[in-house]
Formats: structure tokens, C-alpha cells, sequence
């Protein structure tokens, strides 16, 4: 509280009693006090779930030291700690919204909050999960593999005639075969096809796709399995290869500058941790019930701050 009324941090109308029974952690340099951390709970009904939302405050002769990172650092294993002993808090993660315009040119950085979208304002809105965190029990698959050591052909625009052709011959046994849709048109999206021997089992496609809510164009990731081998390990080594490959591809591109990538996951099977094997992060649901999923590219950069289609909304 002290630290609060020598900066004048508080506005008028603010409690400091009140506001005290938000501190969660603080640093000390000796004896003085030189940051503190505030946190309280917020839904966000974009991702179904409950997050911590913080706020860091460093005394100015301090901001240069790494305390923010710090603090953050440190309150997330003692909430994740906290939200493993109450699990009726249903506690998913940790947040904070980044007001600074000069931070925020990297979506993902080192302690590891993820630019999930913006807020009315133009702030980024930044989570990390809890590792802990359950979306539902469906996990089975997740900790049995899949026992299938299957061989990937990497096709994304290599003029791989055979994984080609055995893409297309899966799309057919499979009934996929997409109508009102050149077969050049989809044959040139496909990026891996994934074989058991000389059998082709799995087939995946990419295309440019808006996120409204970040205003950034990712790599749209489909992917299509034969049921006999329809595991969720299988897909997330797909995901995982897709991932590396087009993250290699599009840095080395200037005139493709795809942020990450990002996919759907219809099955609750592949979904049961926020964040799965192959990387991807859970941000967002679709229309038709199913998690959107995306995970940024190590050279992505985006805007501090921007105005988008679709805001995330806090409340709580």
C-alpha cells in the first residue's frame, strides 16, 4: 500500500485495502519493497475457463532488473499449485493484459505467455495453462501411443508426384473427395501424407487462414486419416511435422509471412490438455463445438496493439 500511494498508482475511486487482498506475490531488494504482483480471477468466455489475471507493478529504479518476468514466473507455479489443491476453483491458467505499446512485437516469449487475442482496447491479451489443467478426462489415448511407426513423405510444394497420387487415392477409398473443388486446387495444398509400409494411412493440407481475432494469417492445417489408424497420436505427429516443416518453410519465404499455424480439432479424443504433444494451443472454440487450436511461428512478429474483428471479453 505504500508502494501504491508513493507512485500514485491507484485511481481515486480505488480501495487499497481492498486491492490488497489481490497481492500475490512481491519482490524485495533487502528490505524494500521494489515490485508487486496483483492478481484476480476473470472468465473468458472465448476459451471456456477461468484464468488469474495479474498485474505487475515495478518500482521505477527497478524496471530494468527482470523483476516483472520474475514475478510472473513465480506466481504461476504457486497458482498452478494453488488451482491443483482446489480443483472446484476450476482455475485453468494465468494471464495478464500488456498496456506497454513498446512490448509485445513477439507472440510467444521466454516465460512462456502466449498472444491468445486483444482486448476492446487494442491490448494484448496474453495466457499460459496450467499443465495440469483437464478439459475433460477423455485422455486415454494421449498416454497409450498409437503403436503404429508410420514413415511421412514430405509433399508441400515439391511436385512430389507420389504422395500425390496416394493422397488422392485415400481421398477416394475414404469418400472425401471434396465436390465443387479442382482437383489441382486441392492436390497443391497438400503438405504431408503418412504411410504404414507402402500404405498410405494419412494425408494433411494446408492453406492461408484469417484469425479475426488476431488479425494475422495462418497456415490452416486439415487433416484426414484412415479410421484403422484414426489415433489421436497419429494426428498429433502430424500436427507436430506439419508445424516444423512450414515453420522452416515460411521463414525462409519473406513473401509468405505465415504466423503459425492453426487447425480444428472436432474430436474431443485430441483434445483433452490445453495444450497437446505436438505444441498446439488451445485458443478459441468454433461454431460447431470443436477447439481451435494454433501455435505461433518462432519469427512471427506482430503489432503491440491492434484493433480486430473479434476482441476477447473479460469478465468476473
Amino acid at each position: 500500500m505504500a508502494l501504491w500511494a508513493r507512485l500514485k498508482v491507484l485511481p481515486a475511486q480505488a480501495d487499497p485495502v481492498a486491492r490488497a487482498d489481490e497481492i500475490c506475490m512481491a519482490a524485495y531488494d533487502g528490505n524494500r519493497l521494489v515490485g508487486v504482483e496483483t492478481c484476480r480471477v476473470r472468465f473468458l468466455a472465448a476459451l471456456d475457463a477461468r484464468f488469474a489475471f495479474t498485474n505487475v507493478l515495478v518500482d521505477p529504479d527497478y524496471r530494468q532488473c527482470g523483476i516483472s518476468s520474475a514475478l510472473l514466473l513465480h506466481s504461476y507455479y504457486l497458482l498452478a499449485g494453488w488451482a491443483q489443491a482446489h480443483p472446484e476453483e476450476r482455475l485453468a491458467g494465468t494471464g495478464f493484459v500488456l498496456v506497454n505499446p513498446k512490448l509485445g512485437r513477439r507472440p510467444v516469449v521466454g516465460d512462456g505467455f502466449f498472444l491468445i487475442g486483444f482486448s476492446h482496447e487494442g491490448h494484448q491479451l496474453r495466457i499460459t495453462w496450467f499443465e495440469n489443467y483437464r478439459l475433460h478426462d477423455r485422455d486415454l489415448a494421449l498416454s497409450s501411443g498409437s503403436g503404429h511407426a508410420l514413415r511421412w513423405e514430405w509433399a508441400w510444394r515439391r511436385n512430389a508426384s507420389g504422395p500425390v497420387a496416394d493422397a488422392m487415392a485415400l481421398w477416394t477409398k475414404l469418400g472425401m473427395r471434396p465436390r465443387g473443388v479442382e482437383t489441382r486446387d486441392r492436390t497443391a495444398e497438400i503438405s504431408l501424407v503418412g504411410y504404414d509400409g507402402e500404405r498410405p494411412v494419412a494425408v494433411s493440407t494446408v492453406k492461408p487462414v484469417f484469425h479475426p481475432g488476431l488479425g494475422e494469417i495462418f497456415a490452416g492445417l486439415s487433416l484426414v486419416v484412415d479410421p484403422a489408424y484414426a489415433h489421436a497420436d497419429v494426428r498429433h505427429r502430424m500436427a507436430k511435422e506439419n508445424f516444423s516443416r512450414l515453420e522452416q518453410w515460411s521463414a525462409a519465404d519473406p513473401g509468405k509471412p505465415w504466423a503459425g499455424l492453426m487447425t480444428v480439432y472436432e474430436d474431443p479424443e485430441m483434445g483433452a490438455f490445453p495444450v497437446d504433444p505436438s505444441g498446439l494451443v488451445l485458443a478459441g472454440y468454433a461454431k460447431s463445438g470443436g477447439q481451435i487450436r494454433l501455435n505461433w511461428f518462432a519469427h512471427a512478429q506482430v503489432e503491440p496493439g491492434r484493433a480486430v474483428e473479434k476482441p476477447f471479453l473479460l469478465s468476473g
